[in-house]
């Protein structure tokens, strides 16, 4: 399916091979187990904030307001901000590169997130059980990939170092069989080299 933010975001020759959007599937994942002993603190600090004597009456309910958000958000307003930026993500595969981007109302301040195909190294394919799955183009620890999709992370406008992912998608063997395609052609396009390969952004 093509849509007209990931149309906008195509260079002049670049032809689209695949684009989609995550699936609205998948909410809570297992990887939310690891943040249950976070809940329980904030759940305790909650509780006993709201338990001790009231000294300065402004400051008091202040801090008790704070940690009571904190609270709310970290347990269940993280993921109603997962399903936003869900609802908002588009995710594409060109003959160049692949992409990412989270829409804003002025589209000159959309996250966007990419990398050449010839420069993605050791792409990770998670499958869940729901048939749904996540890529992530590049080598990196789990708990940076699945933390970028918990609803905690914060995506600032324009250009990105964040590692290209696409998150919850439907049918990921069959997109990381074209994205697989898709570098070995770019691959073997490649022009011949004196030795000095420039260095992807994200190599570090």
């Amino acid at each position: 399916m093509e849509y007209n933010t990931v149309k906008n975001a195509l260079y002049d020759g670049e032809n689209l091979l695949w684009s989609g959007k995550p699936s609205l599937k998948g909410a809570f994942r297992k990887f939310d187990l690891r943040r249950i002993p976070m809940f329980v603190l904030w759940l305790t600090a909650s509780v006993w904030i709201l338990t001790i004597p009231v000294i300065d009456p402004i400051q008091d309910t202040a801090m008790k307001v704070t940690v009571v958000l904190c609270f709310i958000y970290y347990s269940f307003g993280r993921l109603i901000m997962k399903n936003y930026r869900k609802k908002k993500s588009f995710y594409a595969i060109t003959d160049r590169r692949v992409f990412w981007i989270i829409e804003k109302r002025d589209s000159k301040k959309n996250f966007v997130s990419q990398i050449p195909l010839t420069d993605v190294k050791e792409p990770q394919l998670t499958l869940f059980n729901d048939g749904s799955g996540t890529i992530v183009f590049g080598k990196m620890p789990k708990s940076y990939y699945t933390g970028m999709n918990s609803g905690l992370e914060s995506y600032r406008s324009g250009n990105s170092r964040v590692m290209p992912a696409f998150f919850d998608i439907e049918n990921p063997s069959e997109v990381f069989s074209i994205f697989e395609k898709a570098q070995k052609e770019a691959l073997a396009n490649l022009p011949e080299t004196d030795g000095m390969e420039g260095k992807s952004i994200y190599d570090i």
